[in-house]
């Protein structure tokens, strides 16, 4: 059984980040990108680690590191 790590995400996960959230709005909600729902995906930086009160977190597989799940807090609201 996997085991996953939770963690804040950083520069250096974005990219990962950024393709686990566009396979979702894609292949699992069936809506595409939106830019008005999705704005977010495209500048994960902007929207996350340049701000204090948002936060990216990524779940990361631990046998190989790579990034499996991603949730955000943002203050703005839904």
């Amino acid at each position: 059984m996997p085991g996953y790590r939770i963690k804040t995400a950083g520069p250096e996960d974005l990219g990962a980040a950024r393709a686990v959230m566009l396979d979702t709005v894609y292949r699992d909600f069936g809506t595409g990108y939106v830019p008005r729902w999705h704005g977010d995906i495209i500048d994960l930086e902007g929207a996350y680690l340049r701000d204090p009160r948002h936060t990216l977190l990524i779940a990361e597989d631990e046998w190989d590191g790579s990034v499996v799940a991603t949730a955000a807090l943002d203050s703005r609201g839904p």
